[in-house]
């Protein structure tokens, strides 16, 4: 059986890369969205409207896979979010209700006391870096956080709100900055960085980028690696026994990053590089020059280990578990695919050509 698996926020940047991807790989994929009209896949997963601030929507989207009985909710990746941490500023309420999964939790929970007998769905969190205040580079998953607005605010009291309501089976993933090619279906209305970046410097036009601001930036396609990877170590749990189940599990809160420290000057200076643009056009100033309305953390890059050698450790159960999950699950019998974070030039020439 193909596995069945709901993408909360699938109109958005990252949610479209997944969407598009599980549905070309033959899962079963349902997903919402909260623009005017569903995104065109071309594979025509189910959409479903949803408002996250009212949960209107949801029921729909949950008696949908309650009352078709040949799937099983296996895994919800929930990538809805407000963002962008100025509008967490200017409307922190709004930030909270959606940021904090208390809506989409409800659904779970009751999906699963409706459904008990079907396995404990798992549930990926989309968290971000802005849970840490900056003080210190390479921060560790079990580091301290300690947020300095309300963009990371919300989402750690999202972490803990799903590590309290759904805590037997959830992956936390706290993301760096994405970056790829433009969503696969449909504009997200809003400029991604690292297109704006190719632009400006395709120009020539002199642009500011800031030096003094270090992220792990996060290619998205090793984001959609990432999640299945997490959800067909799930679906060999769900196949073994209870007690096994319980071992092989993979829940908590993991780093999730590229493997360089990168300032913005550092990310327009690889794009010039790459793309054969003259660099004398990227002015080096300090993010003290802008005034952007909002506190913004210095260094949030992270050590990505924990998340690394967790997966190390998935690919080995995987390849122990293949023949039990069986064809459809992504995960037939045969060799494991190494994984690696690919590293950031290397997934510029990637994107680029």
């Amino acid at each position: 059986m193909a596995p069945t698996v709901l993408i909360a926020g699938g109109s958005g940047y990252l949610g479209q890369f997944l969407v598009d991807k599980f549905a070309r790989d033959g899962w079963n994929v349902a997903y919402t969205y909260n623009t005017s009209t569903p995104p065109p896949f071309p594979t025509n997963p189910t959409a479903f409207k949803v408002d996250f601030v009212t949960g209107e929507g949801l029921d729909a989207c949950f008696s949908y896979l309650e009352d078709d009985e040949s799937l099983r909710l296996d895994a919800v990746i929930n990538c809805v979010a407000v963002s962008q941490p100025v509008a967490c500023e200017k409307d922190p309420e709004k930030a909270r209700l959606i940021n904090i999964p208390t809506k989409l939790l409800d659904a779970l929970n009751a999906y699963h006391l409706k459904t008990p007998s079907s396995p404990l769905p798992l549930l990926i969190f989309l968290s971000t870096d802005q849970v840490y205040d900056g003080s210190k580079s390479f921060s560790k998953a079990s580091d301290n956080t300690n947020p300095i607005n309300e963009y990371g605010k919300s989402k750690l009291d999202a972490e803990r709100t799903i590590q309290s309501q759904w805590p037997r089976n959830h992956a936390i993933l706290r993301s760096s900055l994405i970056y790829g090619k433009g969503p696969p279906a449909a504009s997200v209305g809003r400029s991604l960085f690292l297109q704006f970046v190719d632009e400006k410097l395709a120009s020539g036009d002199q642009t500011s980028f800031f030096n003094d601001e270090w992220r792990s930036a996060v290619y998205v396609e090793d984001i959609i690696r990432v999640c299945k990877l997490l959800i067909e170590a799930s679906l060999v749990s769900n196949d073994e026994t209870e007690g096994a189940a319980t071992k092989k599990r993979i829940r908590g809160v993991f780093n999730m990053g590229g493997p360089e420290r990168l300032s913005r000057v550092d990310i327009a200076r690889l794009v010039a590089e790459v793309r054969g643009y003259d660099a004398k056009s990227i002015v080096e100033v300090p993010s003290a020059s802008v005034s952007r309305g909002v506190a913004s953390p210095s260094d949030i890059s992270m050590d990505v280990s924990n998340l690394e050698n967790t997966l190390t450790g998935v690919l080995s159960a995987l390849a122990s578990g293949r023949s039990k999950v069986g064809k459809g699950g992504g995960t037939e019998s045969g060799g494991t695919e190494e994984f690696a974070f690919t590293k950031f030039r290397d997934a510029l020439h990637e994107i680029f050509n």
